[in-house]
Order: structure tokens, then C-alpha cells, then sequence
């Protein structure tokens, strides 16, 4: 049995997942487990940031239920980023991922990590786990008839990973309380 990760960037989970119309905050202990299989989960890490401040204030609450939830789930680590005026861009999520993902693979923590993102930004933080000796699985969004500037997909991430695989509608399963 492996030690495994989970790291998750949730903007661009729930990005991907709003874009086809699933389920937008889903159980991440259901995904995690269901990408571990019969090994070891070792961490669930979730990174986000606050709202961008220009999306409806029905939208910013259910996001905010979303992230109190998770705060209240044990096993999931959250990375929480921001959003800094003047254009509200999100920043540090990607940092948080590939800190973590690179110290808990020099401390020998997981064989294999789970990464789900879209962000080429984490090539070189894969390129480096894979040379200390583990194993990063990106899990991806494609979808070839959504136009092209909405496809969240990287090519050189898919590069850098050991391998990769689709995400599947059906592990998008809502997360209870939403």
C-alpha cells in the first residue's frame, strides 16, 4: 500500500466543474478516496481564495458555505489564498500547492500525489517531485468543444506529471449541507 496526496486547486475545480454544468462544491473526501483506491491517504490539501468581489452576492455566499464547510471537515488541509485590488486576481493558491507538494515529497510523505489543476505555473514544482523520486498524477479537465481561451488544460504540466487521467463527472458527488 502508498502514501498518497491529494492536492487540489479549487479554483480551478470548481471552474471546470461550474463550466459543465456538475456539481460545483463537491465532497472532496469522496474524491480523494475514490482517486487513493486501495492505498494510503496521507493528505487532502484544498487551496482557494476569497471571492473575486465582482461576482453576485449570491454566488460569494454559497462559495463562503462552501469554504466554512470544508473548514469543519477533518483530514482536509486548506490553503487559503487572497485577492488584492485593484483587479482581484487570486494569488498564492499555486504557491501553497507546490510548497506543499515539494516539502511533503523531500519529507518522504506520499510515493504518488494526486494534482488537480490547470495552472502550468506547477510545471516546475512536478518536474522537481518527480526528480526527488515520486510519482504526480495530474487529473484534468478537457473538453475539445469548449473554445479554446475557457480550456483549462496545460499541456507542459501534463509534461512534467508521471501520467494523467480525465476527471469523471461522476466523482463530482455535492458535498453535504450545500
Amino acid at each position: 500500500m502508498r502514501n498518497v496526496a491529494v492536492c487540489i486547486d479549487g479554483s480551478n475545480l470548481v471552474g471546470n466543474l461550474q463550466k459543465r454544468g456538475w456539481p460545483a462544491f463537491i465532497d472532496l473526501d469522496y474524491l480523494a478516496r475514490i482517486l487513493v483506491k486501495n492505498d494510503n491517504l496521507v493528505h487532502l490539501l484544498y487551496t482557494f481564495s476569497s471571492p473575486h468581489p465582482k461576482v453576485p452576492e449570491d454566488i460569494r455566499l454559497e462559495q463562503q458555505r462552501y469554504h466554512d464547510i470544508l473548514r469543519t471537515v477533518s483530514g482536509i488541509s486548506l490553503g487559503e489564498g487572497w485577492r488584492p485590488p485593484p483587479n482581484y486576481e487570486e494569488k498564492a493558491c499555486d504557491v501553497i500547492l507546490a510548497i506543499n507538494l515539494v516539502l511533503m515529497a523531500r519529507n518522504n510523505n506520499y510515493a504518488i500525489a494526486y494534482l488537480i489543476t490547470g495552472d502550468s505555473d506547477l510545471a516546475p514544482a512536478v518536474e522537481m517531485v518527480r526528480q526527488i523520486g515520486k510519482e504526480v498524477v495530474l487529473v484534468y479537465f478537457w473538453d475539445k468543444y469548449l473554445p479554446k481561451d475557457e480550456q483549462r488544460f496545460s499541456y507542459r504540466l501534463a509534461r512534467a506529471a508521471s501520467s494523467k487521467m480525465g476527471f469523471k463527472k461522476k466523482w463530482a458527488r455535492p458535498i453535504s449541507g450545500m
